[in-house]
């Protein structure tokens, strides 16, 4: 009985199955749903990409942003990047899109 209640508990509290992509970019479909975050050791910047399927799938967005060290933690830099296949070659591109105010001075 325990058992059969802990697995269920387990299963309530797994995460929901990435979306699926277009053919073509079902290589980056273990990315989509997740957050990597990485560390630079000399300044304390985080740097953080969130991926995720747009447009039913046919598209993969990374959401990028960098953050600033201790002892502020302020956004210093931020964009996204749209993963897709190019219509006439069928190959992965991708395109890099910036807000205006992406990079300070």
């Amino acid at each position: 009985m325990i058992a059969t209640l802990l697995a269920a508990a387990l299963a309530a509290q797994a995460p929901a199955p990435a979306p699926g992509v277009r053919p073509g970019l079902e290589p980056l479909g273990f990315l989509v749903g997740h957050c990597w975050r990485g560390i630079f050791p000399d300044s304390g910047e985080q740097d953080t990409h969130c991926f995720d399927a747009v447009y039913g799938g046919q598209h993969v967005r990374d959401r990028h942003e960098v953050t600033g060290g201790a002892p502020y933690g302020r956004v210093v830099a931020f964009g996204s990047f749209w993963l897709a296949i190019e219509h006439e070659t069928e190959r992965a591109a991708w395109l890099l899109r910036l807000p205006l105010s992406a990079f300070e001075q």
